[in-house]
C-alpha cells in the first residue's frame, strides 16, 4: 500500500514510527515510556484469550489485597445501592466504589440539571413536605382540606428549589425554568395519586439512615456475614402492626414484583430487613414499594413483600454473596448494559472493554459465578 506516494512501511510521522517499531516488537526509544505502556496495554487485551488486569480482572497479590482490605475496613459493611451497581456493571463499581471516582460538571458548561440532581431534589422536596404534613396533622391527606393540602406542597415545593438555585449549579436559565415546572408538576401529581389511594398506611419515618450505628442489619451468605447501610426514603405504619416501605423513583420502571434481576434490584429486600430491626416487627409483617414520581406514563409502582422475601431468602443471600466473593477476587470488568449512557463515569471507561467481556467471557471461567447471577449463558 502506498500513502501520499510513500511505501506503506514507511511512517507519516515520530508517532506512527513509534507505533510501527513496537508493533514489530522492536524497542522503543526512552522518550516512548507512555507509549510503551500503551502498547503493552494493547497487546495483552488483543492477545489473551481471558480477561487480563487491563480489562479490570486482578490477579497481582497487591491489588487483591487493597481491595479485601477495603472491604475489611468498612467491616463488610455494603449499601444496597452499591451492590445493584456492582451487579449493572463490575467496573463502574470499581471507578466510583473502590476509587471514588465521580463526574465533575464545569458550571459554566453546564446546559440543564442532570437526571441524578432532579431526582436528588425530588426526594428531598418529599422528605421536607411529608414531614410537614406529619407536623400538621394532615395524615391520612384524603381526608385533609384540599386547598390547605395544595397550597403546603406548593410553599415546600418553591422554597426548595429556590433554595437549591441560590447554592447549586441549575444551567441555562430558560431550561431551569422548564425543570422547575417538570420538577412542581410531578411532586404534586405524586401528592395527588396518594390522597386518592384507599390506605390504613400513615408515614411515620422519612429518610431513615439505618446500619451506621446499633441497628445492625446483616445476612449470612454461607461464606461469611455481610452487613447494609443506608437510608430508607419513607417507612408507614399501620395501627395493625405491619408496615410500610416507600422508595421514590425518578426513572421508568421495569420488571415484575418480587425480582431480584440478577443482583440489579436488591434495595427492596435490604429496606424490608432494615424496617423490621427499626420497628421490632417480623418481616412477614412488612411490604415495600417502588414508586415512581413523575408525569410520563408506564409502570407507577413495583413491590417486594416480606413473606416473599422469606420465600426466596436463599436467592437472596446467594446474590449477595456471589457479588461480594466476586469483589474480594478483584472481578471488575466492564460489561455492556442498556444503562452505559446515563452511567455517571463513563467517561472513563476503558475504551472497547466491554467488547472485550463479549467475546472472552464465554472461554474464562473466572466469569462464570458472575454470569450465573445475571441469569446469562454466553
Amino acid at each position: 500500500m502506498h500513502r501520499f506516494g510513500l511505501s506503506g512501511d514507511e511512517p507519516l510521522g515520530t508517532a506512527e514510527y513509534d507505533f510501527l517499531r513496537a508493533v514489530r516488537g522492536e524497542p522503543l526509544r526512552p522518550r516512548g515510556c507512555f507509549f510503551e505502556r500503551a502498547v503493552r496495554m494493547e497487546r495483552a487485551r488483543t492477545g489473551s484469550p481471558t480477561l487480563t488486569p487491563y480489562e479490570g480482572v486482578f490477579s497481582g497479590g497487591e491489588a487483591l489485597g487493597a481491595v479485601r482490605s477495603r472491604l475489611e475496613k468498612k467491616d463488610r459493611s455494603v449499601s444496597p445501592t452499591s451492590l445493584e451497581r456492582y451487579a449493572a456493571c463490575p467496573f463502574a463499581y470499581f471507578l466510583s466504589d473502590v476509587l471514588g471516582i465521580e463526574t465533575v460538571e464545569e458550571p459554566e458548561h453546564l446546559i440543564r440539571i442532570t437526571p441524578l440532581a432532579r431526582g436528588s431534589i425530588i426526594h428531598d422536596i418529599l422528605a421536607r413536605l411529608f414531614e410537614r404534613f406529619g407536623r400538621e396533622k394532615m395524615f391520612p391527606l384524603a381526608a385533609a382540606e384540599d386547598r390547605r393540602v395544595r397550597r403546603i406542597t406548593d410553599e415546600v415545593t418553591e422554597a426548595y428549589l429556590a433554595g437549591y438555585e441560590e447554592s447549586e449549579p441549575v444551567g441555562v436559565r430558560p431550561f431551569w425554568k422548564i425543570e422547575r415546572r417538570f420538577i412542581s408538576e410531578a411532586v404534586w401529581r405524586y401528592v395527588e395519586e396518594e390522597r386518592v389511594e384507599a390506605s390504613d398506611y400513615t408515614p411515620a419515618y422519612f429518610e431513615h439512615a439505618f446500619g451506621y450505628g446499633g441497628d445492625r442489619v446483616s445476612i449470612d451468605t454461607g461464606s461469611g456475614g455481610v452487613s447494609f447501610h443506608g437510608r430508607i426514603d419513607r417507612i408507614d405504619i399501620e395501627p395493625g402492626g405491619r408496615f410500610r416501605v416507600i422508595d421514590y423513583k425518578t426513572g421508568k420502571l421495569s420488571g415484575g414484583d418480587q425480582d431480584l434481576a440478577g443482583g440489579t434490584r436488591l434495595q427492596l429486600p435490604v429496606y424490608l430487613l432494615a424496617a423490621s430491626v427499626l420497628l421490632g416487627r417480623p418481616v412477614e409483617d412488612g411490604e415495600a414499594l417502588y414508586r415512581r414520581i413523575g408525569t410520563g406514563e408506564g409502570k407507577k409502582m413495583i413491590g417486594f413483600s416480606g413473606a416473599g422475601l422469606r420465600e426466596s431468602e436463599r436467592e437472596f443471600a446467594d446474590t449477595v454473596g456471589t457479588i461480594v466473593a466476586c469483589i474480594e477476587r478483584g472481578f471488575f470488568p466492564a460489561v455492556e448494559r442498556s444503562a452505559c449512557d446515563y452511567c455517571g463515569v463513563r467517561g472513563a471507561c476503558l475504551t472497547g472493554a466491554r467488547n472485550s467481556f463479549d467475546r472472552k467471557a464465554p472461554r474464562d471461567g473466572r466469569c462464570r459465578e458472575y454470569l450465573d447471577m445475571r441469569g446469562e449463558a454466553r
